[in-house]
Formats: C-alpha cells, structure tokens, sequence
C-alpha cells in the first residue's frame, strides 16, 4: 500500500469514527426525547414538537448517517483491495 494509499484510508477511518460519534451522540439525543404517544390530547404544542424532533432526527440516522458509515467503511475496504491487488 503506497503512502498516499495510507493517508485515505487514515482520513476515512477519521471521518467513519466521527460519525459514529455523531450517532451515538443522536441516539442519546433520541432517548432523552418522548417517544410518539397516540393517547396524547391535541394542543401539546411542546410533545408535539418533540416527537416531531425525534422523528427527524431517526429519519436522519437511518436515510444518512447509517449509510455514510456504511459506504465510508466500504470505500476504506476498497482503498485497501485496489492497493493489494496493485502489488
């Protein structure tokens, strides 16, 4: 694996750990949050706005920071397989 090899795959292996951090730091977010109660009267304008909230941010995890991870960690295996299959 040539330096420059390296230098992507350290970036990447950065950039994957923040996110992680990143969505722990959501799901605590997510916890402290109510979860969505259908018995709740109309007119709570605060628990409306936290599940609303809490909806946004699980959309968030799921459609984004998931798969960054995902394909971040994908991209840092790819670095490494074209850099053996180069030797």
């Amino acid at each position: 694996m040539s330096e420059a090899d390296r230098e992507v795959q350290a970036q990447l292996q950065e950039v994957i750990q923040e996110l992680r951090s990143i969505h722990y730091r959501l799901l605590g977010l997510i916890a402290s949050l109510p979860a969505s109660d259908v018995n709740r009267s109309p007119g709570e304008d605060e628990a409306e706005d936290a599940f609303a909230f809490r909806a946004v941010v699980e959309c968030v995890l799921v459609d984004r920071i998931r798969p960054a991870i995902q394909d971040l960690r994908s991209a840092a295996a790819d670095v490494a397989v074209v850099a053996v299959e180069e030797r």
